[in-house]
């Protein structure tokens, strides 16, 4: 398997703890060819653990699209106000795109989105890790297999604990809906994302329920014509003999 060259926007703590640990942990696969990063702290210790070229070290995203295309994926954890634009360019260029959740706070801009992949023909990867996980893999399994009987609603409750909600939501990146996006979004699309995937097994067993029961209708449907047919054809039979 030939390894996957990667463009990382982004150095905070989805980009160097998450991927850049992988592309460490796997070199065969992933390898990092360049960073942006405004903080110089983190871009240059990123770039120090990637051993990436001083001339792939940029401190904004605006930079890297002045090189062109330079590897095959373009990894964006920008903030969320900030993946539609770049997201678009690497597109455009002819990068495959791994995006942080959520694509965007912008109805119009996650279609774009969509739209730019299927015109580019290129890969729009949106990170919903959680269906991957154990944990809910289990449970569409068993929901598939039937073990909960029928489901009718799904209920997801998101608990945050009170060090994230501090440092995210009050303080943090995610403390105003206006510079990036609102906490109901941020946190709760993983929710939508893993809903609309468990959907999917409870609306094709229902599919095959209605089937099952169009077909036995439609069974009894003909033995009812077919017990009809008869009397009348016994009707006939004593008329003529009388």
């Amino acid at each position: 398997m030939r390894t996957l060259t990667a463009v990382l926007l982004g150095a905070g703590s989805r980009g160097r703890y998450i991927y850049g640990p992988y592309a460490e942990k796997f070199p065969n696969e992933l390898k990092i060819v360049a960073v942006a990063e405004p903080n110089e702290e983190r871009r240059r210790k990123f770039a120090e653990i990637h051993q990436i070229d001083q001339e792939h070290v940029y401190d904004s995203w605006e930079k890297v699209f002045e090189q062109g295309r330079i590897a095959d994926v373009m990894i964006i954890c920008t903030l969320d106000r900030m993946h539609y634009i770049p997201a678009m360019k690497a597109m455009e260029l002819g990068y495959h795109v791994m995006l942080e959740k959520p694509m965007s706070p912008s109805l119009e801009e996650c279609i774009q989105l969509e739209q730019a992949s299927l015109r580019y023909k290129r890969q729009l990867v949106v990170t919903h890790v959680l269906r991957y996980s154990p944990f809910w893999s289990g449970i569409k399994k068993c929901i598939e297999d039937g073990e909960l009987g029928t489901v009718g609603t799904i209920q997801l409750t998101e608990n945050v604990g009170y060090h994230h909600m501090t440092h995210s939501y009050v303080r943090g990146n995610w403390r105003n809906s206006e510079e990036t996006s609102p906490m109901i979004l941020a946190k709760s699309c993983h929710d939508l994302d893993i809903i609309s995937w468990l959907w999917i097994s409870l609306v094709q067993a229902l599919a095959r329920t209605v089937l099952c029961f169009i077909s036995d209708w439609r069974m009894l449907q003909m033995a009812q014509r077919n017990a009809a047919l008869m009397a009348a054809q016994s009707r006939r039979n004593v008329l003529s003999q009388r």
